[in-house]
């Protein structure tokens, strides 16, 4: 990742507008490393394709059954006929913006979600923005899948 956007994450986490959930969120069973990884990807993602000093929001929800994370930027979005082509391992894109990444970090995204059992969707509308969702299963589900 471009050493721009890990320092564009720092200073939005700075500002405290970059990660809004309810105090208690709670927890659930994934793999941290993996978590971690899908975080950084489509936050970096949504930076690099975020215009200077556009917003980025990190959103989590906790629901009876399953735990779900959306992150959203105002950048160029994503025609809908290349909206699942994002997941295809190295599928790169500029879409009018400065970014240059190798084509995998929303595939990705997509395999450590649904090693987890859960699902990855995308939602965009061409010159407002995207939005990643990505829902974790809670329960027992979780349980079997997470390791």
């Amino acid at each position: 990742m471009h050493a721009e956007a890990w320092r564009a994450i720092r200073l939005l986490k700075r500002r405290g507008d970059l990660f809004i959930a309810p105090q208690n969120i709670g927890s659930f069973i994934a793999d941290e490393r993996r978590l971690r990884q899908i975080l950084f990807n489509l936050l970096a993602n949504a930076v690099s394709f975020s215009p200077p000093g556009g917003t980025v929001t990190l959103r989590a929800e906790r629901r009876s059954d399953a735990l779900v994370f959306s992150v959203t930027d105002h950048g160029p979005g994503i025609p809908s006929d290349m909206l699942e082509k994002v997941f295809d391992w190295f599928e790169t894109h500029s879409l009018g913006s400065h970014h240059r990444g190798t084509g995998i970090g929303l595939s990705l995204v997509r395999s450590f979600v649904e090693l987890h059992g859960g699902t990855v969707e995308i939602a965009s509308v061409v010159g407002q923005g995207t939005t990643v969702t990505c829902t974790f299963p809670l329960g027992e589900a979780a349980r079997m899948t997470a390791a």
